[in-house]
């Protein structure tokens, strides 16, 4: 990438095309070094008004300023993902609470459970005490709808992650630019995978008190979330391709994503649940 953008500042004629495939080089360049440590060097500002000097024709401009919508647009994805991410991470860890609660209360019933059958004679003190460990006083009022809901809202926004790596990969190939997608760190699927984890642990045994509302409602709204169900298809990524163009980055990018990339994000949730925001 470094000498193409050499080869281009030496360049005594420059199409808007080749001017604008630059601006998006330097553009990954930059995140690389962000993200990855690189130290690759950059354009200047006066690189930057050498190239654009390099026009000569009408077309040149009408073609840069494709590029210059594309480059706006994609310097808006890393916040996008970021605020995706952080989104998930909250639904994740009310999620994480919720399974862990469930199973201490199990444990708890468990004990409760084990005191009740061995009677014993106990002093006020130890009689108070255990009342305290009573899995009555330990039940979480949360119903089935607000689980299902964490799980869309988890689910969801580990498929905008996805789509919009899908996005950023299809853009590069349109604009023969390597590595776009670059600017934004591997999807974290650790999440998913301890989400998952969690819920067999408290489902390996049964023996609980089927009246206890929290265990109840995730045994009921939870389904093992598979990672592959949400990225975006073959089929959705050849359509995307398609229908690529440079129209879709006046003002349509996001409508296109939520079209083409995460067209089937109410596949299994037919329940209806809707996710926090």
């Amino acid at each position: 990438m470094a000498s193409e953008i050499k080869k281009l500042l030496n360049k005594e004629n420059c199409t808007g095309r080749d001017i604008g495939r630059i601006m998006l080089i330097d553009l990954v360049n930059a995140y690389k070094n962000a993200l990855y440590g690189r130290k690759i060097k950059l354009l200047s500002v006066e690189d930057k008004i050498k190239l654009i000097n390099k026009f000569d024709k009408e077309e040149d401009n009408i073609e840069y300023t494709k590029f210059k919508y594309i480059h706006e647009f994609i310097v808006t994805v890393p916040m996008r993902y970021a605020l995706a991410r952080n989104i998930a991470e909250t639904s994740f860890w009310k999620l994480h609470y919720f399974l862990n609660a469930a199973f201490t209360t199990k444990k708890t019933e468990e004990k409760f459970q084990l005191n009740n059958f061995n009677p014993r004679i106990v002093t006020q003190a130890e009689y108070e005490q255990m009342e305290k460990t009573n899995p009555k006083g330990m039940t979480f009022i949360v119903s089935d709808k607000h689980i299902k809901a964490l799980i869309f809202t988890l689910k969801n926004k580990y498929r905008e992650m996805y789509a919009l790596h899908v996005f950023l990969t299809i853009t590069g190939e349109f604009c023969e630019v390597e590595d776009l997608e670059t600017i934004l760190a591997p999807v974290d699927e650790s999440m998913i995978n301890a989400i998952n984890a969690a819920f067999d642990f408290l489902t390996l045994s049964d023996s609980y008190n089927p009246k206890n509302t929290l265990i109840k409602n995730i045994k009921a709204s939870f389904k093992h979330i598979y990672v592959d169900s949400l990225k975006p298809g073959e089929e959705t990524i050849v359509d995307t391709q398609c229908a690529m163009s440079y129209d879709i980055f006046y003002g349509r990018a996001d409508a296109f994503i939520k079209e083409y990339l995460m067209n089937d994000i109410f596949l299994d949730d037919d329940d209806g649940a809707r996710g926090e925001r």
